[in-house]
């Protein structure tokens, strides 16, 4: 085990704010990479995703006969990224981490959600309106409640083209992952067929690199789904692979001197919803800096796209509304300027430098999440608040304590996935109130419940 102060180290060499941290996060749109076997692929599949006959069993053709609906029907390519303007697609990828600095090491869980908006359909492929977030925690001690910390959101607007390609304004730093997978267009793809196609990473150092490579397909056929909106149905299983490798282009120190690493991964494509369905990854990565400190990161993920609604933040506020109605104990709300609904729990119930939570808070905190937990996929952003007394870095320690407490409460009382739950400190730069007189300093020691939109 390491030392608390090596532990601090990692995480600054490892955090989202630093270089590497971020290509971490970057990577986590749709692939990372991996050195594990094929073999292994499928091993490390969750048993409720994929059945046991595997593809003994694949579904009967229609007949030739059939009529011209069917018969156009079919002919559609099955290998084509179809939205639809107006709807959301989400990508949610959880994963263990494990990095070894020099002879040191850290584990920790990571969350990537990506949230993609279709605003137009054209000819070729979709203007997506794209979100992502990012949020971890270090597994320095097993405990089943542990709450994630919100670390980095990104917001990006490009164009997917139906076979998978990205159109990637300059501006923009994510997807940092792009053109994987990738289909070739108007090919009809029997067991065993193989393909290529170019793919591109984007890493940020002192100045963004751009690393290309060359990415293996291999269509595998057909498996059935076990669990899930598509329990039962029949999905196309597809291997990829590619090496990645970098060498230093200058003498800035902080580029590094070589990255290498290599991917091999599973991909469950869904016939029905022309999207991805499972995505299951092993990854290694070694990057080597100038001043000789050799960083190892291994990933173990598995991510999951979805077709979502926005969230019945109306229904929500409504039910809070109702609930504040002859009760002693009120649950300030209201919606802010993205749609998002933001519950605020009374400051006044926060001692001074205290993120204890009181019995009013607790009581509160079950009225809400007896309403939330009703709701399917809520995700829930808690945010911790100081009044401006004392230095900036114990306010802002100050307030992630009060909002992980407040999270891990929620975790710990209600049915929310921990998934879904995350929680970030604003110290004392977000006041609501004077923090000159006693009574708005109270105000100001706050922990706010964010009911994300989407």
């Amino acid at each position: 085990m390491h030392n608390t102060r090596m532990a601090q180290m990692i995480r600054k060499i490892c955090g989202i704010k630093n270089t590497l941290g971020r290509i971490l996060i970057g990577m986590g749109f749709l692939f990372l990479m991996t050195s594990a076997s094929v073999a292994q692929e499928t091993e490390d599949i969750p048993e409720d995703h994929i059945s046991s006959d595997d593809t003994e069993n694949p579904p009967e053709e229609e007949d030739e006969n059939d009529d011209e609906d069917i018969t156009e029907e079919k002919k559609e390519p099955v290998f084509q990224w179809q939205l639809k303007p107006g709807e959301t697609l989400e990508i949610k990828k959880t994963s263990r981490q494990l990095i070894k600095l020099n002879a040191d090491k850290i584990e920790r869980e990571v969350v990537h959600r990506v949230i993609l908006d279709v605003e137009e359909a054209t000819e070729d492929g979709y203007k997506l309106d794209a979100r992502f977030y990012s949020k971890f925690y270090y597994r320095e001690k097993e405990k089943s409640d542990m709450v994630y910390k919100e670390e980095e959101t990104h917001s990006s607007r490009f164009v997917l083209n139906k076979n998978g390609i990205l159109d990637v304004p300059d501006k923009f730093y994510m997807p940092n992952v792009r053109n994987i997978p990738f289909f070739p267009e108007g090919q009809e793809l029997q067991p065993g067929a193989t393909w290529d196609g170019d793919g591109l990473e984007i890493m940020e150092f002192h100045e963004k690199i751009k690393v290309l490579f060359n990415v293996q397909y291999e269509y595998a056929g057909k498996e059935t789904l076990k669990g899930g909106e598509l329990d039962g149905t029949f999905v196309h299983k597809i291997i990829f692979r590619y090496p990645i490798q970098y060498d230093a282009k200058s003498d800035h120190k902080d580029e590094p001197q070589k990255i290498m690493g290599f991917n091999t991964g599973v991909l469950f494509w869904s016939e029905e919803l022309h999207i991805p369905y499972l995505v299951i990854e092993n990854y290694k990565l070694a990057v080597m800096m100038k001043n000789g400190d050799t960083t190892e990161i291994q990933i173990r993920s598995k991510a999951i796209y979805s077709r979502i609604p926005a969230q019945k933040i109306d229904d929500i506020q409504e039910e809070l509304a109702e609930k504040n109605k002859g009760n002693e104990t009120l649950i300030p709300h209201q919606k802010d300027k993205d749609g998002n609904l933001r519950i605020t729990l009374p400051g006044v119930q926060f001692e001074h430098n205290s993120a204890a939570l009181s019995p009013e808070i607790e009581k509160i905190l079950d009225e809400i999440h007896s309403i939330l937990e009703k709701y399917e996929n809520v995700q829930l952003r808690i945010a911790g608040h100081t009044d401006s007394t004392g230095e900036a870095d114990y306010n802002l320690r100050l307030s992630e304590n009060r909002a992980k407490n407040v999270a891990e409460y929620m975790i710990s009382h209600s049915g929310i996935p921990r998934e879904n739950i995350s929680y970030e400190g604003k110290g004392h730069k977000k006041p609501v109130a004077d923090n000159s007189t006693p009574a708005g300093r109270a105000k100001n020691r706050r922990v706010e419940i964010i009911i994300l939109k989407k």
